[in-house]
């Protein structure tokens, strides 16, 4: 059973909410502005709160995704378990009512879990490599549920059964991964510093999204649906226009800077968010800190330190000015924001 800490926590050199003379403004359903969450025996790789937003998921190196219920001060209810190395990622299925969650791990393999009843329920076995990325389409026609490795492929799978159903091929390590809503086209990137979209059909790269200058760390759909999010070791956050017909030169829109690359310039940093597209957040591992942008000005609405470790994982909840981050220091901090 894991250890379940939900407190209050301050934070030296800066503070979530901006503060008034009668107290801290409050701006969600917190309660309290800080939480500290605690539990894991390791650095939390990945967060995502369900699409209820009843509950956020973190998984670790030390091979656990915890669920934490967000109505009940965070209080950690489950300990899903089954694999046998560091878990990287993790995806909710957006139409099982909270009640499915899909796992990548770094032991070759990705796994759906049953959140009512804790149990894995099927095991997804077909790469070579270190599973890093999972993305299941926010409105695919049909069940969809794509992985990513650095096997050099992209794995397409019918989440009811444990084979896959199709495969792409990069040429290079799957180093981050998305997807359009619909799932027809695939956005991958890596080393190289390149995004590529890919239709999912024919397989042909549709366009390639270039000017980063190093590893491609994650990769982020906006809310609708229109631009990508991309997050490198070259310390900037970029924002891509991705309609089919687009008349942004290059297809950037926005290069922000602000992320400092951590020890580990592979260690994944994938960005997220906000429910309304106005803002995006990502992990700086260098400085521990937690960065957030205005999307449209470019602008750094706030720099948030806390964490005693490299930053490595954020998730914006769906519904409120909230923002939860996990740190190699095993720890995952929630704060609301004022905007």
């Amino acid at each position: 059973m894991a250890l379940t800490l939900s407190s209050p926590a301050l934070l030296s050199g800066g503070a979530l909410v901006r503060t008034t003379p009668s107290g801290p403004k409050r701006t969600s359903s917190l309660p309290h502005p800080i939480l500290k969450l605690d539990g894991h025996a390791g650095p939390v790789n990945a967060l995502a709160y369900s699409p209820s937003g009843n509950h956020l998921a973190s998984a670790s190196t030390d091979r656990s995704v915890f669920l934490w219920d967000t109505r009940s001060e965070y209080s950690n209810w489950a300990a899903l378990t089954g694999h046998k190395n560091a878990i990287l990622d993790l995806v909710w299925d957006p139409l099982a009512n909270d009640t499915l969650l899909y796992t990548a791990s770094a032991d070759w393999t990705a796994a759906q879990f049953d959140t009512t009843t804790g149990t894995r329920v099927r095991s997804f076995r077909g790469h070579d490599g270190v599973v890093g990325q999972i993305v299941m389409p926010r409105r695919a026609p049909s069940q969809v549920l794509l992985t990513g490795s650095d096997d050099t492929y992209v794995l397409v799978w019918d989440p009811r059964t444990k084979w896959s159903q199709d495969s792409l091929e990069t040429g290079l390590p799957v180093t981050a991964l998305s997807a359009s809503e619909t799932g027809d086209m695939v956005f991958t990137a890596s080393v190289d510093g390149v995004v590529k979209a890919y239709d999912v059909r024919s397989k042909k790269v549709l366009f390639s999204l270039e000017g980063h200058a190093d590893t491609v760390l994650g990769l982020a759909l906006s809310p609708d649906g229109t631009s990508l999010l991309s997050s490198s070791a070259d310390g900037t956050v970029r924002i891509w226009d991705i309609r089919p017909f687009s008349a942004t030169p290059g297809r950037q829109v926005a290069a922000m800077e602000g992320t400092i690359p951590g020890p580990h310039s592979y260690q994944h940093t994938v960005p997220a968010w906000s429910p309304n597209g106005q803002q995006v957040v990502c992990a700086s591992p260098g400085d521990a800190a937690v960065v957030i942008w205005d999307a449209a000005t470019r602008a750094i609405k706030y720099r948030l330190p806390g964490h005693k470790g490299s930053a490595c994982a954020v998730a914006w909840h769906p519904e409120e000015p909230v923002v939860a981050s996990g740190g190699a220091d095993k720890s995952v901090f929630v704060g609301e924001l004022d905007f």
